[in-house]
């Protein structure tokens, strides 16, 4: 599901929820406030998780790159310079 169809269901439900609300106005107003701080929350952890895995992804690339610079070294100069370009080629 993308964010932007999540983001338009919270509104229409809570647009709903406020329309067809049988609580008084403090009530309801207390009930948008806590399903507002819930959905922030949920929000919160979606993108918590999305940095996350970007960032054990940029993990495990680093790790890769390191690991071919090495192989590279190991293989001599010419092939070091050839590894060391390709890598930096990789992150622009």
């Amino acid at each position: 599901m993308s964010l932007k169809t999540f983001v338009n269901g919270v509104a229409v439900g809570l647009i709903l929820g406020v329309l067809f609300a049988p609580d008084r106005g403090d009530e309801t107003r207390k009930k948008i406030a806590k399903k507002a701080c819930d959905i922030k929350d949920s929000v919160t952890d979606k993108y918590n998780d999305i940095a996350d895995t970007i960032a054990d992804k940029y993990s495990n690339i680093k790790s890769k790159a390191n690991e071919w610079m090495g192989k590279a070294e190991d293989a001599g100069e010419g092939a070091y310079d050839a590894a060391k370009n390709e890598t930096t080629n990789m992150f622009e």
